[in-house]
């Protein structure tokens, strides 16, 4: 892994653990950007968008099993691993920010 890359991957968890989740999210976005890949916007989404999003996951997997998920072969492109590793940094400074996506959790788990 080249320096670029693991700088990529400490700078998003360095504002993360300092609290500045908004810049977290923002530099994960822009790291996605550069690496050419379509991010969210960085505000809250509304029900209409995550039932949208919902409609469209459940149409990609269409009648694949957890089986036929879990024996998909290993992405190989960097460009790809790296953008999904910069969301999952993301992930947790979302909903720290978006009280929509706390309260969706909360009522999922509910």
């Amino acid at each position: 892994m080249c320096l670029y890359t693991l700088m990529s991957l400490i700078l998003p968890s360095t504002f993360l653990f300092q609290g500045e989740f908004n810049v977290a999210i923002d530099t994960a976005f822009d790291y996605r950007h550069q690496l050419g890949l379509s991010t969210p916007k960085n505000k809250p989404a509304g029900m209409i968008l995550i039932i949208k999003e919902f409609i469209k996951t459940n149409r990609a997997l269409g009648n694949k099993t957890a089986e036929d998920i879990a024996n998909l072969p290993d992405l190989t492109d960097e460009r790809i691993v790296m953008g999904q590793r910069m969301l999952e940094l993301s992930t947790f400074s979302s909903f720290q920010v978006s009280s929509l996506c706390v309260s969706l959790s909360y009522e999922s788990v509910c």
